[in-house]
């Protein structure tokens, strides 16, 4: 097995590009993360919030999109 070593490199986080409106999350990851079941449910039943299936049976979401919902949800209460 290769071992590897710790070097003084650093990553400049500026030449990081993230296409945000790709990002992807999945309903077990938001459920791990704290996100209630029953509020998913809602968001998706509202139209807040549109799952796809890219993958397998899981709903997956838009990051960008649960974010949105995410920020209207804590402006409301």
């Amino acid at each position: 097995m290769e071992q590897f070593e710790t070097s003084d490199s650093a990553v400049d986080l500026k030449d990081i590009d993230f296409a945000w409106d790709q990002l992807i999350t999945d309903e077990d990851e938001l459920v791990e993360a704290g996100y209630p079941q029953d509020l998913l449910e809602k968001w998706i039943k509202d139209g807040v919030i549109q799952p796809f299936s890219p993958r397998g049976n899981k709903r997956h979401f838009y990051s960008k999109d649960v974010f949105v919902a995410t920020v209207h949800h804590v402006l409301q209460t």
